[in-house]
């Protein structure tokens, strides 16, 4: 409602998370929820690791800065991303 009526937009960013290896997280992707455990959930993974990070965000009402925290590495068989599509 505040975006339609032109009113100041609160909101937060967040950057310079590291995964377990010491590099830069690069995209979150949310994780599906069931019921309400007060806590979403986050993965992401690095090209050529062998790795799934899950990370969770508590959000606080009303409106403040969050909780962002790593929870878990997930150890993996080593992956990688697929060539581009020609």
């Amino acid at each position: 409602a505040d975006l339609y009526s032109g009113a100041a937009l609160n909101y937060w960013t967040t950057w310079d998370h590291l995964n377990v290896t010491g590099t830069q997280v690069f995209t979150y992707r949310a994780a599906k929820m069931y019921g309400n455990p007060g806590v979403e959930y986050l993965v992401n993974s690095a090209d050529g690791s062998n790795f799934v990070m899950l990370w969770s965000v508590t959000a606080n009402y009303p409106p403040q800065a969050f909780g962002f925290t790593s929870q878990f590495a997930f150890n993996v068989g080593s992956y990688g991303l697929p060539p581009d599509a020609a």
